[in-house]
């Protein structure tokens, strides 16, 4: 939550962690902020990212938020960084920060020891090399090493592919997220609505999902067809889409932020990778699964049907 100015002199000492990438890599990251909470007990822990992303961190593990483009943040990447004066007083209490944004020596990690007079800035970048062969937040976990417990860190990764962060609520409806952030890890929407008619024949309730994204980018006639062949969500924000995922009772999707969400919530969910390395960038959880193809037009969908059945009946 973001602290009132005047009570922010008599308030406990914060970290904070920088990320403005994009959902699905934020949710890739909430380990790291899950063992901060617990090597830090007498601290907050404070995501400075976009405030949707934020507000979702903070409902997910009851870490703190801030704006960085409200408070400013993003002028630490400039020559003369200009934060707004509540965003200074949060510095001011801050002991460390792990930042996604920038490297050690970028202008941005210099500002940020600069105007905190010393903060300690741990630089995580957060993609991988090419010849990388593990998952993503492993590459994490070896950069911050050396600064925090290497053992606290792998035992909150273990705990959200094991458990999740909660119980599943549990429904009936199998949920089709149509779309992603890129075209090029998107699953044809022709497949999906196969797909939707295969599981509706075999008697499963079906409902398809779409963010702003695909509301943008889908011909006006696809939308219509989906809109009048079964129930259409569109989440307004990522609060009502973790609502709306956790009452799944499978999703299938994409390579895409929903379903890295549906994976720490515990929810059944079936991702579909092509031009990305499924070892590299899964969701992770305890009900996550994933096929790969060479693209996204190789994977047919009987053997994602195939897949689907093989979930709902474990």
């Amino acid at each position: 939550m973001l602290i009132p100015l005047g009570k922010m002199e008599n308030a406990k000492r914060v970290i904070l962690i920088f990320h403005t990438g994009a959902l699905g890599d934020l949710v890739l990251t909430l380990f790291v902020a899950r063992t901060l909470q617990r090597l830090y007990g007498d601290h907050e822990v404070i995501y400075v990212t976009h405030a949707s992303k934020g507000q979702l961190a903070a409902g997910l593990l009851g870490t703190g938020m801030s704006d960085i483009e409200g408070f400013r943040w993003h002028t630490l990447h400039s020559q003369a960084p200009a934060l707004h004066p509540a965003a200074q007083k949060l510095l001011n209490r801050a002991d460390r920060a792990v930042c996604f944004v920038a490297g050690a020596d970028d202008l941005f990690a210099e500002n940020l020891r600069r105007l905190s007079r010393g903060i300690q800035v741990h630089c995580v970048a957060p993609i991988p090399p090419e010849e990388w062969g593990e998952h993503v937040t492993q590459y994490y976990i070896e950069q911050l090493a050396g600064c925090l417990s290497r053992a606290e860190l792998e035992m909150a990764l273990r705990e959200l592919r094991e458990t999740g962060l909660r119980e599943p609520v549990g429904g009936a409806r199998v949920i089709l997220h149509i779309g992603a952030g890129a075209l090029r890890k998107c699953w044809p929407v022709e497949s999906f609505l196969k797909l939707a008619g295969d599981l509706r024949s075999a008697g499963h309730e079906v409902a398809a999902m779409l963010g702003e994204a695909e509301l943008e980018r889908l011909p006006a006639g696809v939308l219509e067809q989906l809109r009048a062949e079964f129930e259409v969500i569109c989440p307004r924000n990522y609060l009502e889409l973790m609502e709306e995922l956790a009452k799944a009772r499978l999703l299938v999707t994409s390579d895409n932020g929903p379903g890295h969400l549906a994976g720490v919530l515990g929810v059944k969910v079936l991702s579909l990778f092509g031009p990305t390395r499924a070892e590299v960038w899964r969701p992770i959880g305890p009900r996550a699964q994933v096929l790969q193809g060479e693209d996204m037009q190789s994977i047919p969908v009987e053997r994602v049907m195939e897949k689907i059945e093989a979930m709902l009946t474990s």
